[in-house]
């Protein structure tokens, strides 16, 4: 029912899903079947601010799109970060005047067929050089 409910609100990501492997048919109706959204801080390690300037966000060398979680001014920081993508992998986080680091991180998509997984959040602390 809920699954129904959601098909009917989200009508640009409807399409044929068939059957999923737990058991849950969604036979011909189909269905929008979303990732969750990540959220991650991202702060310096030693003042517990969030890292300023420019962030770049890979995973095996590709880049990732992840997006400032708020409109802030250009002047402060971004309080942390947002990607809705399905998956298990490890993310390299660069800035400059900083080393580095790697976190791993997994997005789930909905636990049926159809709808939206769930959201999660995670921190990664950088070290200044």
């Amino acid at each position: 029912m809920r699954a129904a409910l959601l098909c009917l609100l989200l009508p640009l990501g409807c399409a044929t899903h068939g059957s999923s492997p737990t058991g849950d048919d969604c036979g011909e109706r189909g269905c929008a079947s979303l990732p969750g959204t990540l959220t991650l801080t991202v702060l310096d390690r030693v003042t517990q601010q969030p890292v300023p300037g420019t962030l770049t966000f890979t995973a095996s060398g590709q880049p990732l799109p992840f997006n400032c979680s708020a409109a802030v001014d250009p002047s402060v920081p971004c309080p942390s970060w947002q990607l809705s993508y399905e998956g298990a992998f490890d993310v390299a986080v660069a800035a400059t005047g900083y080393q580095t680091d790697t976190i791993h991180i997994q997005i789930d998509g909905p636990a049926q067929c159809c709808g939206t997984g769930p959201n999660t959040s995670a921190s990664l602390e950088l070290a200044p050089l």
